[in-house]
């Protein structure tokens, strides 16, 4: 396994690759291997680009090597995660409702185990009543929300406080 670090706005981001594919993206908030804290390299500058573009608050689809370990329904909600537009939001309802069950919170706990986020935007998913949860932590969710211009209650574009 190669472990890659990227300076992000929101703080260090950690991407673990196996056999030239992205496994993991492990948030700042997030609690990394020790492995990870001391073998890593920087991000080649073509993911690395994606990032910054993103980190800029344009769109941008990623299309990097990815493969995703995880149940038949684990994959089935990270592929309704991911064809969430960027700018755009989904419920956990709305998820459900796409892969043909009404177990929320199983949806919930699906979204929650995805390996990639930000790549897998699962940032993008709201409570059909309240913010809903985020493993990177509600500011971070916010932040990312904001950032495409997509945080509910607040102007297009528009930062929140401490992100730079």
């Amino acid at each position: 396994m190669t472990t890659y670090q990227y300076q992000s706005p929101i703080g260090k981001l950690y991407l673990e690759v196996e056999n030239l594919v992205f496994t993991r993206l492990i948030l700042p908030t997030q609690t990394p291997l020790r492995t990870t804290l001391n073998n890593h390299m920087t991000l080649p500058q073509e993911y690395a680009a994606d990032l910054d573009t993103y980190f800029q608050g344009l769109p941008i689809v990623f299309h990097w090597p990815t493969q995703l370990f995880g149940t038949n329904f684990q994959q089935q909600v990270w592929q309704q995660l991911a064809s969430i537009k960027y700018g755009e939001t989904s419920t956990y309802k709305i998820i459900a409702e796409s892969c043909n069950t009404k177990g929320y919170q199983a949806v919930g706990r699906a979204i929650s185990a995805n390996p990639l986020p930000i790549i897998i935007p699962c940032h993008r998913v709201l409570g059909t009543h309240s913010f809903g949860g985020y493993n990177g932590g509600i500011t971070v969710k916010s932040m990312l929300l904001a950032l495409e211009g997509a945080l509910p209650g607040s102007g297009l574009g528009q930062m929140p406080d401490g992100f730079a």
